[in-house]
């Protein structure tokens, strides 16, 4: 799993000529980095002298922050699996008729799914 990896561990696979992870993988953490920093400011301000008044609204924003950094730590690792299915699809056969037509559906599947992922991240 990517999200196991050590930063720079991340970042080389992200450099090499691998096909995952890719830019949505990359956005997706991203995304989960600017939630991790809306969640820091809320801990900082939570139970603070003098912002008692916005304590309730910062506790809110606080889990809403905290749901969203572990949803799109779960889009990292789901867009490498999606993207996995369509490298599947292009190595399906494809000499006979048969084959292509059951290629392309299969193809027009994992690309429709695959781009549900990076649509989610966004």
């Amino acid at each position: 799993m990517f999200t196991e990896k050590s930063v720079s561990g991340f970042l080389d696979a992200l450099a090499s000529k691998e096909p995952v992870p890719g830019g949505g993988s990359a956005a997706a953490l991203g995304a989960a980095l600017a939630a991790a920093l809306v969640s820091m400011v809320c801990n900082l301000t939570v139970g603070k002298k003098g912002y008692e008044d916005v304590r309730e609204a910062m506790a809110d924003l606080l889990k809403k922050s905290e749901a969203l950094r572990a949803e799109l730590v779960g889009l990292l690792e789901a867009d490498t699996q999606v993207y996995g299915k369509v490298m599947a699809a292009y190595r399906q056969p494809r000499k006979t008729p048969e084959q292509k037509q059951a290629r392309e559906a299969v193809m027009q599947a994992a690309l429709r799914e695959a781009a549900e992922v990076p649509l989610a991240i966004a």
